[in-house]
């Protein structure tokens, strides 16, 4: 009886086949090509056992096309796999042969080959899981770097609906900081700002050409929601050095 371990990599495979008395009789690594894959297990075919593929991010084509040439193939789940602690010899080789070792022994965990037809929606699932967790680590980071650099406490949909205009007044917050008495005051309810959310923030100085100075502005925080006035402490206190006009949704 023959087993068979291949070690799959991202361009190319090593392929290793052992006897029932676990002597290696071939391993090489080969380009990923499944007709030269095939070319070197052919030999081996009637007394090979099975064949032993490490589940990697790119299984599919290899997989398949075994199967479709009539081999048995098993996908090895190397997440439950652990090799002896404190080998001597490590390597691309050595993990084939342990590969088909194991799979001798009968002790290989296998992981589960999806059939074709249904790998669409588990792998749409995935990037979708994986595009969710890369969006809430971003708005996180937004939200730490506020808070860190100009001491701004927004939560989650408060980041995810910043316009253009509020990150450019965000922009303006560092040198704004740094204005002569420009004392920060409390937050402002103006009458009818809760009209449609919408806070029109205007600054109170301008240069002779018109132009508003941020040396001489003076900080202000407005509102966002109704909530706001009780006193959760999540404002949206914005530098008002121009114009600027936000537009936040209501819960």
């Amino acid at each position: 009886m023959k087993y068979t371990g291949i070690d799959l990599h991202s361009n190319n495979a090593v392929v290793a086949v052992i006897d029932d008395q676990d002597r290696v009789l071939y391993c090489k690594r080969l380009a990923n090509d499944l007709s030269s894959i095939i070319a070197v297990l052919a030999p081996f075919r009637e007394d090979l056992q099975g064949v032993v593929v490490e589940s990697t991010y790119n299984w599919y084509w290899l997989v398949d096309g075994l199967m479709a040439a009539g081999f048995a193939v098993h996908l090895a789940n190397t997440a439950a796999i652990k090799q002896y602690e404190g080998l001597k010899y490590a390597g691309d080789e050595r993990d084939a042969v342990f590969l088909a070792h194991i799979f001798r022994l009968g002790l290989l965990p296998e992981g589960y080959i999806y059939p074709p037809q249904e790998r669409g929606l588990r792998d749409l699932a995935r990037k979708r899981m994986q595009l969710v967790q890369q969006s809430t680590l971003n708005t996180i980071s937004i939200e730490n770097i506020l808070a860190r650099q100009l001491n701004l406490h927004l939560n989650a949909e408060q980041v995810r609906h910043l316009d253009s205009a509020a990150r450019d007044c965000t922009r303006l917050a560092a040198a704004h900081r740094d204005c002569p008495g420009g004392k920060s005051r409390g937050p402002a309810h103006p009458a009818g700002a809760n009209q449609g959310n919408r806070v029109d923030a205007s600054s109170r100085s301008k240069t002779a050409s018109g132009v508003r100075d941020p040396r001489n502005c003076t900080r202000n925080r407005t509102h966002t929601r109704d909530h706001d006035h009780a006193g959760d402490g999540h404002h949206f206190p914005f530098p008002h050095c121009r114009p600027v006009q936000f537009l936040l949704p209501v819960r």
